[in-house]
């Protein structure tokens, strides 16, 4: 709301004014007017005055700390002014305001050198807020980003030049901009041409001496632009004279005529085709005549996409490649250049390929556009091609603009592993962003350079409106690292008076040193060293830290490792200021890494010489507790309590240095391994560093940079535990391999219990990161995994898999299997586990009247889970597991009786759930003739009761009957197969038989009657003769006897009631009172037992409380254990050794008054005789020790 308006007059001399307000407010914002201005439509006859245009203001807010709801006691006033400074460049300003919600004003006071301000200042009035009497949940809004004008997105523009047009066009004049794309990047004038009245159309005559033309005048001539219009004659003369001109190759020669092709690529698109189309290269290079000159020369020229097809020759590639070979140890520069120039021809062969594959190499193509942006020269030819070239645009033009194409183009120069593919319309927005914003630096130099101030206020704004874009942020920040940007950036800071311009240019270089890689560059480092004050948009803080960054930065590795040294110590604060330091120190210590072998050794040895020179050791070492520290400052933001209120800008900076971190420590691990403890440290760091990548991807929104900050860190995790894995050297503790290790401390770490986290979460994650870290399938290279790793996590694992959910544990069963492939049998092993559990639990609940009604229906839930883990491996689609699972059932034997006795007691406990209907009919549909005699008498039980004859599956039941009809009558419980019947009898009775069912019970009865089965018990006779009326009614007339014989000697045996099945519960629902008793269970009141008189000569063993209890029976003095001590005898019988040795009683250190005449007897020490050795009990003890002598 708007709190106040006024045209504010400084009193006198002063230069100062004051507002005061009626009530204490909160200022949000500030709005300048020019004069002239009118600020609100319905009152014309206000108008603004603000003179002179530009000036700085300093405010100073008389703070005002607002009272807390909930607080008794009342803020005490204060006498504080908080200042804050505005720069206004003239026009309509607004200037943000964060007072917070603790602090409010009623004086606002305004300083500086102007004669007059016309302002509004918007904001809220700060009322002292009331506690709120009830909860009401609000739903968090969620914040997406504003779409790009189509007129500020090229990415979504058929013409992504056509912006870079229009600032071009507020030129008075302006050249083409092919041209000026030419004279900022690649054909550079020179001071005396500026001054050139026909500046900047200085073509060149290329019908100048055209007969007698050297190479040496061909280089000159083609150093200036060549006019767009010029005739393709021209041209051709032109190509033919510097083919005259060669002669015998020669070092000068060819480092001509690579000069030569480097002018031509930026010129008019048929002189480099003429050009190579004339002039046999390969009668100009050879490895004797390319040096380090003609090297960088032809890097230009291959940045041209006609060029780049021509060089892309074998001779010419097998031409770099020797120059590779035959370079010494010392020509790494040498190398370097080779490198680009078969980067720009190789990258120009991908890059059209992608333009109009649907499945070209995305990635590879924005490296190659990534490289080029690192040199001016490349830069500006590869641009011009893509705006002259005919084809190029023609190619670029048919990849339509898509209706509903993404907002921003995708981010494809992040220093990080791209997680997912990249689609070609993706990459085609990218490509698009790509050439609008490099031509609109190019217009950008262009104006710098008259100067034009319109055009460029206006470029710098649209630059830093992209920085505040995904896609075209890194797009720009990349682009501005260019020299000329960074130094056109530094002219435009100079602020005094205040400038648009440098207000944009302030907001730029801030923006662009947010990146540690920025600061590395030698020209951004002398940008930041020239800041110097008044400034409009840099807070002196905030210079001061630029400063301290620069300064870092450009000491290189010695300062860099002091940094890490410092932040190593735990007393380095895990502040913005820190982070930043810690950022640039890990930047500046990474290229040097990156930077390959400079001939003194290897590449990491100027980095431990650098750690050496710190009195410190241990490059690894002091990366992995910076990575330590970070992570436990991460792990607050998402611990079970409200996070700090600036968790978000900072939280985004932690992941960031946290993947920093793990990018170079994946780097130096396979050189430098780590020992066991610290790589088992690290191995937590990362765990928990994973952790809360997922729940920052869970709490933020996709597009905030702490998500997508943590999105990256997530891969760097998986990636850095499969490097300490795949370390095949490292023995870490006494010969256990690394692998092992780490599976190890991630097992432990998942089952540490902590307050502040989320242990359901926290345990999911790690399980989620073991599962990347497993091998996909058993590989000859991973065997070490099932014969060495596995068996020796073995109590971990167990622990880790009985925490698990269910969905995890079936998941880690099919995994471990399918990569054990049979050898050791860790799938059979986990599943013989669980098993074991569902036993228990079994127990257990016999004893349901003891252990209480909570207790009982955990553990009805513990044993519906179980069920639901046999089922859910049981319903396995893959062949190969379910072969697995029913191998392991059918011929395991500990298995096969575990479940067996499973099935039989929830028989006896009538459990019933959909899952062991499911189970166990899976079981009989298998092969019933391969299971265990007694799992197949508990799966014909549970059939039994949970099948309907009616249904399909009855002839489940009769496969398991027919295979128990083979079986010894050993393995038929006999009172519980006639307690099935009557139950299946009972349920049949109401029921009708299918005719092929029918057929089959026959048999059955058959059996029953020779087997002397035919005892029923529970069931009634009218049960059984009811089903017998319906077997007679659906067989024929020759199986009625069967039926008859049946019904008439079967036997009854009781016919009560059967009891309803227990239905398993499929979720655990408590009240909070039963979880409470739960966690809080009644303790009984402990006491303490009668005390039994002690009688040393009936209970000798009483005195036994030394070790070896031999030596004190076997002594002849064990009498004088019971004696009391009269005056200092004790002290003498301490002297003896004996003594020492047999006596368990400290002496008395008193006199006993009553015994003050009696002698202690002196104790001699006596050998021990041998004896015979003891015979063994029954019992495997060895006997009591023969009678002692006490004479």
């Amino acid at each position: 709301m708007l709190l106040h308006w006024c045209t504010l007059e400084p009193a006198g001399s002063s230069n100062v004014a004051a507002i005061r307000f009626s009530a204490a407010v909160r200022v949000q914002s500030i709005r300048i007017f020019p004069s002239g201005a009118q600020p609100f439509e319905l009152s014309p006859d206000i108008t603004a005055r603000t003179e002179p245009d530009t000036f700085f203001l300093d405010i100073f807010f008389h703070a005002q700390q607002v009272r807390q709801p909930g607080s008794k006691q009342q803020q005490k006033p204060t006498n504080a002014l908080a200042p804050t400074a505005l720069a206004y460049a003239g026009g309509q300003m607004d200037f943000n305001v964060d007072m917070g919600q603790e602090y409010a004003t009623r004086l606002m006071i305004v300083k500086g050198n102007f004669s007059s301000v016309s302002l509004a200042i918007y904001g809220e009035v700060a009322a002292e807020s009331s506690v709120a009497s009830s909860y009401e949940p609000k739903p968090t809004p969620i914040i997406e980003p504003s779409p790009l004008s189509r007129v500020l997105d090229p990415s979504n523009s058929t013409n992504p030049t056509h912006l870079a047009q229009q600032l071009l066009d507020m030129i008075p004049d302006a050249p083409p901009l092919p041209l000026v794309i030419r004279l900022m990047f690649c054909l550079k004038p020179s001071n005396d041409d500026w001054d050139r009245p026909d500046f900047p159309y200085i073509y060149a005559d290329l019908d100048e001496d055209s007969m007698d033309l050297d190479l040496e005048t061909a280089f000159r001539l083609t150093a200036r632009p060549v006019s767009d219009d010029v005739s393709q004659e021209t041209l051709q003369r032109f190509a033919g004279s510097v083919e005259a001109a060669m002669g015998p190759h020669n070092d000068s020669q060819s480092y001509l005529i690579a000069g030569i092709l480097s002018h031509a690529a930026s010129q008019h698109p048929d002189m480099a085709k003429l050009l190579m189309g004339r002039l046999d290269l390969s009668e100009v290079f050879d490895p004797n005549t390319m040096d380090e000159g003609t090297l960088l020369r032809l890097v230009g020229a291959s940045s041209n996409a006609d060029i780049a097809r021509h060089l892309d020759n074998p001779w010419f590639l097998d031409l770099l490649n020797a120059i590779q070979v035959n370079s010494g140890a010392t020509d790494r520069e040498v190398r370097a250049v080779v490198r680009k120039v078969m980067t720009r021809v190789r990258g120009w062969q991908i890059l059209e390929d992608a333009l109009s594959n649907s499945q070209g190499d995305f990635n590879e193509t924005a490296n190659f556009l990534k490289e080029i942006g690192t040199d001016e020269q490349s830069f500006g030819i590869w641009l011009e091609s893509f705006v002259t070239h005919q084809d190029l645009v023609t190619k670029l033009s048919e990849n339509p603009v898509i209706p509903n194409s993404p907002p921003q183009p995708p981010l494809l120069f992040q220093n990080r592993q791209r997680v997912g593919s990249v689609s070609h319309a993706e990459f085609i927005l990218f490509l698009r962003a790509y050439i609008g914003v490099a031509c609109v630096l190019a217009v950008f130099a262009w104006a710098d350079s008259l100067p034009n101030k319109r055009c460029r206020e206006r470029a710098l704004g649209i630059m830093r409106l992209w920085q505040s874009v995904d896609g075209y942020r890194e797009i720009l920040n990349h682009l501005l690292l260019l020299r000329q940007m960074a130094f056109r950036l530094e002219c435009n800071l100079d602020n005094d008076p205040p400038t648009h311009s440098g207000i944009s240019a302030e907001h730029i270089l801030s923006n662009l040193s947010q990146i540690p890689q920025s600061i590395l560059s030698p020209d951004l480092i002398k940008c930041i060293l020239s800041l110097r004050q008044p400034l409009s948009y840099i807070t002196e803080d905030e210079r001061t830290l630029l400063r301290s960054l620069a300064i870092l930065a450009d000491d290189g590795l010695p300062a860099a490792m002091e940094e890490l040294v410092r932040f190593s110590s735990k007393d380095a604060p895990m502040d913005e200021r820190g982070l930043r330091s810690l950022r640039v120190a890990l930047a500046v210590v990474e290229r040097d890494l990156d930077g390959g072998n400079d001939g003194d050794g290897p590449r990491e040895w100027r980095a431990l010489q650098a750690l050496w020179d710190e009195s410190s050791h241990g490059l690894v070492l002091h990366l992995a507790d910076p990575l330590a520290a970070v992570t436990a400052e991460i792990k607050g933001y998402f611990a079970l309590k409200p996070p700090p209120p600036t968790a978000v800008p900072l939280l985004s900076q932690l992941f960031d240095a946290a993947h920093e971190l793990l990018r170079l420590l994946v780097k130096l691990i396979p050189v430098y391994p780590l020992p066991g403890r610290p790589m088992r440290a690290l191995v937590s760091s990362v765990a928990d560093l994973f952790v809360c990548t997922d729940a920052a991807d869970a709490l933020y929104s996709q597009s905030s940079p702490s998500c997508v900050a943590a999105q990256a860190s997530r891969q760097i995790c998986i990636d850095t535990v499969r490097t300490l894995v795949t370390v095949r050297n490292s023995q870490p503790e006494g010969g256990r391999h690394g692998a092992e290790v780490v599976l190890q401390a991630l097992l432990k770490h998942a089952l540490e219990r902590d307050d502040s986290k989320d242990w359901a979460h926290h345990l999911l994650q790690v399980f989620s990161l073991i599962d990347h870290l497993l091998p996909i399938a058993a590989t000859p290279e991973d065997t070490i995994w099932i014969r060495q790793v596995i068996p020796g996590v073995l109590p971990e694992l167990a622990k880790f898999f009985r925490v698990l959910d269910r969905e995890n544990k079936v998941h880690l069963i099919r995994r471990l299997a399918a990569l054990d492939q049979g050898e050791i049998g860790i799938g059979e092993w986990l599943l013989l586990e669980e098993l074991k559990h569902l036993s228990q639990t079994l127990k257990i609940l016999e004893s349901e009247s003891i252990i209480g009604e909570q207790y009982a229906m955990m553990g009805r839930h513990e044993v519906a889970l179980s069920l639901r883990l046999l089922s859910d491996l049981a319903a396995d689609s893959s062949s190969t597991a379910s072969a697995w699972y029913t191998a392991a059932i059918s011929t395991n034997p500990e298995i096969a009786l575990i479940l067996a006795d499973s099935l039989v007691s929830m028989w006896d406990k009538q459990f019933s759930h959909p899952s062991l209907v499911h189970f166990v009919q899976t079981l009989a549909a298998t092969s019933p003739t391969g299971l265990d005699p007694m799992l197949l008498f508990g799966v014909t039980l549970t059939l039994i009761r949970f099948t309907d004859v009616s249904s399909s599956n009855i002839h489940l039941i009769l496969r398991c009957l027919r295979t128990l009809k083979g079986l010894p009558g050993e393995y038929l419980k006999r009172s519980r197969f006639q307690l099935a019947l009557g139950e299946f009898l009972l349920v049949a009775e109401s029921q009708d038989f299918a005719s092929e069912s029918a057929e089959a019970i026959i048999p059955v009865l058959q059996w029953l009657l020779i087997e002397d089965l035919a005892i029923i018990r529970g069931a009634s006779a009218h049960s059984v003769q009811g089903v017998c009326d319906s077997l007679r009614s659906v067989t024929s007339s020759d199986k009625h006897g069967v039926i008859n014989s049946f019904q008439s000697n079967v036997s009854i045996v009781d016919d009560a009631p059967f009891s309803p099945p227990i239905p398993l519960p499929e979720n655990l629902e408590l009240s909070i009172e039963d979880l409470t008793d739960l966690l809080h269970p009644e303790i009984k009141t402990p006491s303490t037992p009668p005390q039994k008189p002690i009688s040393y000569a009936d209970d000798v063993f009483g005195l036994v409380t030394v070790s070896p209890h031999t030596a004190l029976l076997r002594s002849p003095a064990v009498t004088g254990l019971t004696k009391t001590y009269a005056n200092n005898d004790f002290r003498q019988l301490r002297q003896t050794p004996s003594a020492r040795q047999n006596t368990s009683r400290l002496p008395s250190m008193h006199v006993d008054q009553f015994e003050f005449n009696t002698i202690s007897p002196t104790l001699i020490p006596v050998g021990l005789p041998l004896l015979a050795p003891n015979p063994v009990a029954a019992d495997l003890f060895h006997g009591l020790s023969p009678a002692f002598n006490t004479q």
